[in-house]
């Protein structure tokens, strides 16, 4: 299909953007009875790319009406709700543009006992509805600015002619296409912009296009705010702009492919995964496993310090919020705790006055601690499941352990933060590829070179040892009498995720 809202986002893109409002109202938000001031006014992009708005007070509404703009507040306190406002300002072409969010200024001019009064402030975000009654598909355009480099599966042919001479051809890796449950996908790079379409017979959830933005920046390893979007959906097109939002400078790395940005099939079945995963999450905020991989994205773009406590506060957040314990466990856990703690009250040794009033209320609170499950313990269940590395769990207590004493060298070197830091970036992505049920090629930052392997995340079944073993047959000319060392360098192979 083809998008219609080329000449709203061509001119946000560029900073251009401009338009006259026959109405704006401004009404205020969290309150029972709230003002509301109402005149014409204008929407204009400044040259950082933020939109403002003004509104012209009519003169007798000044006279009649008490201008106040939301609470006052002391130094210290937090903005209330109420002294922010809903914005609707309609232009020219019946359009209501809405922000919910906005902090208005007033200024007011006395000319020959005139009142003239401008009401003014930034709308960071902007959204329009039409009503278009053919439509019966759903369908997004995502745009970024900024400079990118996807791992492109399709090039792009560009013909140029110049005079009589035959056309020059040449062509550009810069497209990835591909399908999934939830829509057919087209990304490209473009020369100071990222753009994302997708098409489905059937309408998304109504964060959606949320949901792409967090999925896309796991698999590229940078928040992407994006800029402009539209979606068709429901028999009406929904324009949105933000356009003063910047990707990060910094990305992180990348789960698939490296720095040389191979095997770009994997990368796009991993984002498949992921929004698959998060696609229907409910509430505008963010789902647990995009907020913690957020918080790991904003760290990265720091110091290594703050690097490195991003990543052991996720893996946590991770264990905590993704692999609770089950329902049967848990039951049996705290029958286990509650047997332990009925044996340690029953000491003997407490009959003495001296001894139980030292130590009896201590050891029960202690004992009361174990009814939690600890991220530690959650790693050691995923790590004899193959759903994660023992050396990457503890690697991640190394680091958590440093980062909460204060003591961030960890070990006393550069060098060896570092290592922990790839190490735990590494146990991060296979939580997240767990949650996700990912399979496939993936990044090992947690060794020298940084080689590719391939995350199964369960045990290895006896299939694939079988298969393993007679490839490894017939690599060394089919000779007989080596089966069992066969078999067990072909689970080793398999278990390190070297084939």
């Amino acid at each position: 299909m083809s998008f219609a809202g080329w000449e709203v986002e061509e001119k946000l893109l560029a900073k251009q953007w401009e338009i006259d409002c026959i109405d704006i109202t401004l009404t205020q938000n969290a309150t029972p009875n709230p003002h509301q001031y109402r005149g014409k006014g204008h929407l204009r992009q400044e040259a950082d790319g933020v939109v403002t708005f003004r509104l012209y007070l009519p003169n007798d509404y000044i006279k009649e009406s008490q201008i106040e703009l939301g609470s006052s507040n002391d130094a210290g306190m937090l903005v209330p709700r109420d002294a922010y406002y809903t914005l609707a300002a309609t232009d020219w072409y019946a359009r209501v543009w809405t922000c919910n969010r906005v902090h208005p200024d007033i200024s007011t001019t006395d000319a020959g006992g005139r009142l003239s009064s401008v009401i003014s402030g930034k709308a960071t975000y902007l959204q329009t509805t039409e009503d278009i009654p053919e439509l019966d598909w759903y369908a997004v355009r995502l745009v970024w600015l900024g400079t990118f480099d996807i791992p492109a599966n399709c090039a792009t042919e560009t013909v140029k002619t110049v005079g009589n001479r035959n056309p020059i051809r040449s062509w550009s890796r810069n497209v990835a296409l591909f399908k999934n449950d939830l829509g057919e996908f087209v990304i490209r790079a473009e020369p100071g912009r990222l753009v994302l379409t997708c098409e489905s017979s059937q309408a998304q959830h109504p964060n959606f296009v949320e949901r792409i933005a967090e999925a896309l920046g796991f698999v590229v390893g940078r928040r992407l705010p994006w800029n402009y979007s539209e979606e068709y959906r429901d028999k009406s097109r929904i324009t949105r702009a933000r356009t003063q939002e910047q990707s990060d400078e910094l990305a992180l790395p990348v789960p698939a492919g490296g720095v040389s940005r191979d095997h770009a099939g994997y990368t796009w079945v991993i984002f498949s995964r992921f929004l698959q995963f998060i696609a229907s999450h409910e509430g505008n905020e963010r789902p647990p496993v995009s907020r913690h991989i957020y918080g790991v994205l904003q760290g990265y773009q720091g110091t290594i310090g703050a690097y490195a406590l991003s990543l052991g506060i996720a893996v946590e957040g991770l264990c905590t919020d993704l692999f609770p314990p089950s329902v049967e466990y848990d039951t049996r856990f705290r029958r286990w705790v509650k047997d332990l703690k009925k044996h340690c009250l029953a000491w003997g040794s407490f009959s003495d006055p001296e001894a139980y009033a030292a130590l009896y209320d201590r050891v029960g609170g202690m004992i009361g601690t174990l009814h939690s499950t600890r991220p530690k313990d959650t790693l050691h269940r995923l790590a004899s499941a193959g759903a994660v590395k023992a050396e990457l769990a503890a690697a991640w207590g190394k680091l958590r352990n440093a980062t909460a004493h204060a003591n961030i060298k960890a070990t006393g070197t550069l060098q060896e933060l570092v290592t922990l830091c790839d190490q735990v970036v590494v146990l991060l992505y296979q939580l997240v590829f767990k949650a996700i049920g990912y399979e496939g090629i993936y990044t090992d930052y947690s060794q020298r070179g940084y080689p590719e392997k391939r995350y199964r995340g369960r045990p290895v079944t006896k299939e694939e040892l079988a298969v393993a073993a007679y490839f490894l047959w017939l690599a060394e000319g089919k000779k007989d009498g080596n089966d069992l060392a066969h078999w067990y360098k072909a689970r080793s192979m398999l278990e390190a995720g070297l084939i």
